[in-house]
């Protein structure tokens, strides 16, 4: 079953007045109802399905189920007042802190692989000219 089908079946009502508002007839049936609601996506795009999706029946349910729990300590840290620094959630902490003792972003071991090259054809150079 689509989502849209879903919709139609659970939340008729205000799903056939969204519907109304795009300038589209009372569905006389679910599925000419689903088939509306994908018309309206098709003609309007991401903001039309934002729309119909508040019009899920278990929304609420689906929210809570995967609610980020990193997302809801972001949030209480955004209502500090604005006389005391943000403090960061531990995870965004260790992910910086492994960043730079790892190297993670690349730069640091590009740097480590100039050096290495510059020190052995060093090496080399005075290697050669010890020789001769």
């Amino acid at each position: 079953m689509s989502v849209y089908k879903y919709i139609a079946e659970l939340n008729s009502n205000q799903a056939n007045d969204l519907c109304n508002q795009q300038g589209l007839p009372d569905a006389s049936d679910s599925d000419e109802l689903a088939s509306n609601l994908v018309a309206i996506v098709a003609q309007n795009g991401e903001s039309a399905l934002k729309n119909i999706m508040e019009l899920h029946p278990d929304k609420d349910l689906i929210l809570e189920m995967f609610k980020c729990s990193s997302c809801e300590s972001k949030q209480q840290t955004q209502q500090i007042d604005a006389g005391i620094t943000e403090v960061q959630p531990l995870a965004v902490r260790q992910l910086q802190s492994e960043d730079s003792y790892l190297n993670v972003s690349g730069s640091g071991i590009a740097k480590n692989t100039n050096t290495i090259i510059l020190v052995s054809a060093l090496v080399i150079a005075l290697a050669i000219i010890s020789i001769k």
